[in-house]
């Protein structure tokens, strides 16, 4: 039998976990599930994990535009 999930563990597939790269491993995505049930710090992390990665998914068009400014600024800098 498997080891419960640590919060160490949980913290590292949080984000995975929301962007569905765990769909694949019920294993690990019922693992994860039980130990957010029963540790509110871990399930408070990953319901910040959820809110950032939404508002990154969100905004992605707008955050590759400012990238590419970003960039053409900085290969157009003349060195000092």
């Amino acid at each position: 039998m498997e080891r419960p999930m640590d919060c160490k563990q949980a913290q590292i597939l949080s984000a995975p976990h929301i962007l569905g790269d765990l769909d694949n491993d019920p294993l690990r995505c019922g693992q994860l599930e039980a130990h957010l049930l029963g540790c509110s710090e871990c399930a408070q992390t990953y319901e910040d994990f959820q809110e950032t990665i939404g508002f990154v998914l969100d905004h992605k068009a707008e955050f590759a535009q400012a990238f590419k400014k970003a960039r053409a600024i900085e290969e157009n800098a003349v060195p000092a």
